[in-house]
């Protein structure tokens, strides 16, 4: 829309030296100034440099891609070819419309990077470059399911189903700053996710399934969220609404706001109205037989929004573990999803805290289970990441 596009042009030209623009300008800046070299990433998920550089220069930054980053790197883009069908970003305006809402969240983390604010496994592991560079996706696809996922490498998807559920772009907002949360603080790193050669798609998301984030994951995924959505200019107030209307005991206790940068959204009111009902539409044109296998996939993964998974989710769930017995050249999932509404949120019979839904268990022999979590001296259970809960009920970060 021609409207999406002028808006864009309004807003980076009002902001220019702000902390919310374009994450593009800030490597154009940062190469010009002499400041980190701009990364992306190749097809074999290790990294490039930009155009210009020498090769001297593309061999040191693809040594500063931390072993492990690497890895996460390649089973995203693996798993990625099986979801791609179910992109519906490719569209002219959504496509540009979902990235720059994304570019704002990015720009503002590479800020945080610079000031060493965030998690210690975020400076823990070595550069995190890439986490900055162009190659970084916000990706809508058509799915019913409401939720949205990250598999931890350049990958951030926003699910239909939640879009249209989204009554702004702050909310919108606030769902792509807590999922690119989950990279910046390097969750999937923690995940003992195999990938074999021969490995397809359906395999990988099965494994996601069984190592999902844990809650302490997503807490601070909702509080780091927090820092890059306010500091990046959204409603500060819309943030702790949009995750408790999924989850009445998320985001409770979020720190103060630090700063007062309120900008305005990259689409208006109308505008981001008729950017749902293009998606809409986009949606009910777009069967497949690819695109029911990446609608499977996606509806497997765990809810990142209500404390424990769907019906749909679930039925997806099933379907990739009956997969999983197949042998590997069986093909896609079958039958297609049959996507069931999403019940209201639940917490888990007699606890107090809302509990994650337990991962649908499968075959051991060809998904292995994630170890155990380290007990304490007093017998309890210590979380897996995350520095310890402060007095007022959140995790603060400070400087790595």
């Amino acid at each position: 829309m021609r409207c999406v596009r002028a808006v864009r042009g309004v807003l980076l030209g009002a902001t220019a030296g702000v902390m919310a623009v374009g994450v593009a300008a800030c490597h154009r800046g940062a190469a010009k100034e002499g400041g980190r070299p701009q990364v992306l990433l190749s097809d074999s998920g290790t990294t490039k440099s930009g155009q210009g550089a020498s090769s001297g220069t593309s061999a040191r930054v693809s040594r500063e891609v931390p072993q492990a980053d690497r890895a996460v790197i390649e089973r995203a883009r693996r798993i990625h070819q099986g979801l791609e069908p179910a992109v519906l970003s490719a569209d002219k305006d959504l496509g540009p419309y979902i990235q720059f809402v994304g570019e704002r969240v990015v720009a503002v983390a590479r800020q945080l990077d610079w000031q060493r604010f965030g998690p210690p496994g975020h400076f823990e592991q070595g550069k995190s470059d890439w986490m900055f560079s162009p190659d970084m996706r916000f990706l809508l696809v058509d799915c019913k399911t409401v939720n949205a996922f990250t598999t931890g490498g350049p990958y951030v998807y926003v699910y239909n189903g939640l879009f249209q559920q989204c009554q702004s772009e702050d909310e919108l907002a606030a769902i792509l700053a807590h999922e690119y949360a989950h990279v910046y603080a390097r969750h999937a790193q923690n995940k003992n996710i195999t990938l074999a050669p021969t490995s397809p798609p359906y395999a990988l998301a099965y494994q996601y399934v069984q190592q999902r984030y844990t809650v302490e994951e997503e807490t601070q995924a909702d509080v780091l969220g927090w820092e890059l959505y306010h500091r990046a200019g959204w409603d500060q107030k819309k943030y702790q609404a949009f995750f408790q209307k999924y989850d009445a005991n998320r985001a409770r206790s979020l720190p103060p706001a630090t700063t007062d940068v309120r900008q305005a959204p990259v689409a208006d009111e109308g505008s981001f109205g008729r950017l749902k009902d293009r998606a809409r539409k986009l949606a009910s044109d777009m069967p497949s037989a690819a695109m029911s296998e990446a609608q499977v996939m996606f509806s497997a993964f765990p809810s990142c929004l209500m404390p424990e998974d769907t019906p749909d989710q679930r039925d997806a769930q099933r379907i990739l573990r009956e997969q999983m017995r197949m042998p590997a050249d069986a093909g896609p999932p079958s039958p297609a999803l049959p996507v069931a509404p999403a019940p209201a949120p639940r917490r888990e019979p007699g606890r107090g805290q809302p509990g994650r839904g337990q991962p649908d268990q499968g075959p051991r022999d060809q998904v292995r289970p994630q170890p155990a979590e380290p007990s304490r001296p007093d017998g309890r259970s210590a979380p897996s990441t995350g520095p310890a809960q402060q007095p007022g009920g959140f995790t603060p970060f400070g400087p790595g």
